[in-house]
C-alpha cells in the first residue's frame, strides 16, 4: 500500500525517507550525480531542477520522476 510522506520545504526527500526507515540507494551520498535515488513524486515537489534534467527523459519528468536527493 502507498503511504504519503511530507517533506519540509527545502528538505531532501532522501533524508526524510531514511529517517522513516526507507532507504534509497545513493552511491554519491546525495550529491545528485549518480542518479540511483530516482523516485516518483506523486504530489508537490515543484518543477524539475536543472541539475536533474540530464537524468530523465521528458516523459519521465512528466510522470513525476525526480532525484530524491
Amino acid at each position: 500500500p502507498e503511504k504519503g510522506i511530507d517533506v519540509p520545504a527545502g528538505g531532501k526527500l532522501l533524508n526524510t525517507l531514511a529517517d522513516k526507515g526507507i532507504f534509497v540507494s545513493s552511491a554519491c551520498g546525495g550529491g545528485g550525480t549518480c542518479a540511483q535515488c530516482k523516485v516518483i513524486v506523486k504530489e508537490g515537489g515543484g518543477d524539475i531542477l536543472p541539475t536533474e534534467e540530464t537524468h530523465f527523459t521528458p516523459r519521465e519528468a512528466k510522470e513525476g520522476w525526480r532525484l530524491s536527493c
